[in-house]
């Protein structure tokens, strides 16, 4: 589990189809607002929540992990991604957006 952190409220359940027919899920729970405030004193509103990742099947529809979400938090918990699996992550999801 990491914490991510946003400008903007996070989707419950991030659900993205790469090009190598894997699908992307990142699973995010417990949010929280905090206001930051800059060097110029300057305030924002940051959002931040609990998150998991993993990689599945396109059997597996969002729909599915919504209706299973604990099972599929449960799961990454036990199998959390190395970095190298995390880099290649992060390059097919790269890829998946430039050809968009």
């Amino acid at each position: 589990m990491r914490i991510s952190r946003s400008s903007s409220p996070h989707e419950s359940i991030g659900y993205h189809l790469l090009p190598n027919s894997k699908v992307d899920v990142f699973l995010r729970r417990n949010e929280v607002t905090e206001i930051e405030i800059d060097d110029e004193g300057n305030e924002s509103t940051v959002y931040v929540a609990e998150e998991v990742y993993l990689q599945v099947e396109p059997s597996v529809t969002k729909v599915q992990v919504e209706s299973n979400f604990d099972y599929y938090w449960n799961k990454t918990e036990s199998q959390e991604p190395t970095q190298e699996d995390r880099l290649v992550s992060l390059e097919n999801t790269m890829l998946a957006l430039m050809m968009e």
